[in-house]
């Protein structure tokens, strides 16, 4: 799995790495851009997914991984059993 550590403008450490959906009912859900995955971005409880995953993110320096976590869609707040992304990105972690 794609993984990767990189500090924001505020000096916040943030971890990002690539979930592939496995669930079908997760995957039936999806549009068509998320189907083949989405970038998960995470710190202190702070979660974004970005969808599509750009090529080549892995080697993204740390202001250009800063951006795409900008540009990602907040993940709603809530229990992991409640939001099939979720469980999806605890199965990637």
């Amino acid at each position: 799995m794609a993984y990767a550590e990189f500090s924001d403008r505020e000096g916040r450490c943030w971890r990002v790495w690539h979930t592939r959906p496995r669930l079908a009912e997760v995957l039936s859900r999806l549009p068509s851009e998320w189907k083949d995955g989405w970038l998960t971005f995470e710190c202190d409880g702070d979660k974004r997914r970005l969808a599509p995953v750009p090529r080549g993110w892995e080697d993204f320096s740390a202001p250009r991984l800063d951006l795409l976590r900008r540009m990602a869609e907040p993940a709603p707040a809530g229990p992991t059993t409640s939001d099939p992304l979720r469980r999806e990105e605890r199965a990637s972690d």
